[in-house]
């Protein structure tokens, strides 16, 4: 039997995320292993491995206008190929793209899905802050939170921040970084994984002169680790 575009609609409305691949495409590879980063489960369509894939790929093509794989569709929405997704990722858009999917599902899908997306964005932060050399943990209502990025702006200090009003189930972003640091209250600023402090833990380390030098140490002991 031919697929249709019918079949390919079929296959999409099957699953939160669908993605349509192929077992020797690196790119599909790629994806698949960022949605395995976020513990996303995903339905995989390999296209090389099943009778009459070639007419499948020229039906998802009619569905998705595009000709190559992957492909990965979200709520039954194409959201587009690995480079893609992945520039979603990286601007923070993906999640929530799929979290502000959910409506189209019943309740239990819902729970399961938004229960997902909460432990990949909590696993995503948590990743961030071993990976970067400075990131904070943020309110955008917050005084304190204000006052540290002052700070670090007056310095000229990047920063990875996340806003917990902002970023998707921030409430267990923040419930899974307290578990980290130990602490309760936001501002919290991590250097390449180590815990500092908040507002005044490091305006108070800055005042004595040791906040540069703390900072220098680890922008060097995450030079060694790439290594």
């Amino acid at each position: 039997m031919v697929a249709s575009v019918d079949d390919i609609q079929q296959i999409v409305q099957s699953a939160f995320i669908v993605m349509f691949s192929k077992t020797y495409c690196p790119y599909c590879s790629k994806l698949k292993a960022l949605l395995q980063k976020l513990q996303l489960d995903a339905r995989i369509v390999e296209l090389d491995a099943i009778e009459d894939g070639r007419a499948m790929q020229n039906a998802l093509s009619q569905v998705s206008q595009c000709n190559t794989v992957p492909q990965l569709f979200v709520g039954g929405k194409f959201v587009g190929g690995c480079d893609d997704v992945h520039r979603l990722h990286d601007s923070g858009k993906f999640l929530v793209l799929g979290a502000s999917l959910t409506h189209t599902l019943d309740r239990s899908v819902t729970e399961t899905v938004t229960r997902l997306l909460s432990m990949a964005t909590s696993n995503d932060v948590l990743s961030t802050i071993d990976r970067d050399l400075i990131v904070v943990i943020s309110g955008t209502y917050c005084p304190y939170c204000k006052k540290l990025k002052s700070l670090l702006s007056t310095l000229n200090l990047p920063a990875k921040v996340f806003e917990v009003d902002k970023v998707p189930n921030g409430d267990a972003v923040l419930d899974a970084v307290k578990q980290r640091s130990g602490c309760s209250t936001i501002p919290q600023l991590f250097l390449f994984g180590k815990f500092v402090g908040g507002c005044d833990d490091v305006h108070a380390l800055h005042s004595k002169g040791r906040f540069l030098p703390l900072v220098e140490e680890r922008r060097k002991a995450m030079a060694s680790s790439s290594h």
